[in-house]
């Protein structure tokens, strides 16, 4: 990444993301340009700190930009040159559920992020609700029981972030430090989707009570025509990206054997579809002051063909298999 970008909430997920500074210009006036100067210096010194505390990252932080810049001079910078790359693939899943298991915080919960300069995030309960299922999939791959030990911590955790109302909290610090914890839509869907894989694996009574009370938040709060806006959606706006959710009460509904959460799931997969043009393009993702980031057109995608195979509904498999072409292409 360059250097001259800077970090900003994530829509959706309240992480921390990257916006490029050719973006930022296009915003621009000089009291956005004062104010984003301000933004780069506060950042800087909280790199520095994390530096000064932990001294030890700086050899490894210039080594990844001097390896960066390299990899980057000379490869081959096309999509194709990658299918040269030869690894196994036991010995590349096996690094990468170690990097998840590092990536896991005392508490059970599993960071958003790491960063050369501070090290791991914080817990962060959507992230950590849609890892459980990756690490019961590995568990039941490799018979590894390290990786079904993290999920059974994950889900523990999780559990204990469970509002009244049945929803999951946004961002980070889930409610610590002081501040009060706010309802999300995606977060609780992302969590769902963690705890009815937790309750297929462990069969344990309260897990479901607690995916319950999660779908029936999420029910309660669905609008008439199948969307999710309000104060616990990002910017208070629908999103077709919020068909993640939809896929997580699809899966409740056969865990639960009550078709209520099936019917609201379809009511958003239909309002999503809706939103799918005949060239593959998708509206509706409406990230106000952002642009339509790859991430979240994946988001769409995932949620409604995953929603789509749970509801047995071919529409949604053959309109997002047209997208996926497009982007193929």
């Amino acid at each position: 990444m360059s250097f001259s970008s800077q970090l900003k909430p994530n829509p959706g997920t309240d992480v921390p993301m990257i916006e490029p500074s050719h973006v930022r210009r296009a915003h621009g006036n000089n009291n956005g340009n004062n104010r984003d100067m301000t933004a780069q210096i506060a950042r800087a010194l909280i790199e520095a700190t994390g530096l000064l505390r932990a001294p030890q990252r700086i050899g490894s932080l210039v080594q990844k930009v001097v390896s960066d810049k390299l990899r980057i001079t000379f490869e081959q910078r096309h999509l194709y040159s990658y299918t040269k790359t030869n690894r196994p693939s036991d010995e590349t899943l096996n690094a990468l559920l170690r990097w998840i298991l590092h990536a896991q915080r005392p508490d059970g919960g599993i960071a958003a992020y790491y960063s050369l300069l501070t090290g791991y995030s914080e817990s962060y309960p959507e992230v950590t609700g849609y890892i459980v299922p990756t690490l019961y999939d590995f568990a039941t791959m490799t018979n590894d029981g390290q990786a079904a030990v993290a999920a059974e911590r994950a889900t523990q955790w999780l559990l204990s972030l469970q509002m009244s109302t049945g929803a999951f909290p946004r961002g980070l610090h889930s409610g610590s430090h002081g501040t009060e914890a706010q309802p999300s839509v995606f977060n609780t869907g992302q969590v769902l989707q963690g705890l009815v894989r937790a309750h297929a694996e462990t069969s344990r009574p309260e897990i479901l009570k607690a995916a319950v009370a999660a779908g029936d938040w999420l029910v309660k709060m669905q609008q008439v025509d199948g969307s999710w806006s309000g104060p616990a959606a990002y910017q208070n706006a629908s999103h077709t990206y919020y068909s993640m959710v939809a896929w997580a009460l699809a899966e409740l509904s056969e865990r639960a054997a009550d078709d209520k959460y099936g019917l609201a799931a379809e009511r958003n997969l239909d309002w999503v579809l809706s939103h799918f043009h005949p060239s593959g393009w998708i509206d509706g993702i409406d990230l106000k002051g952002h642009p339509d980031y790859l991430h979240f057109i994946a988001y769409v995608l995932q949620g409604a063909l995953e929603c789509g195979i749970v509801r047995r509904r071919s529409d949604a498999l053959q309109m997002v298999a047209k997208s996926a072409w497009a982007l193929l292409r």
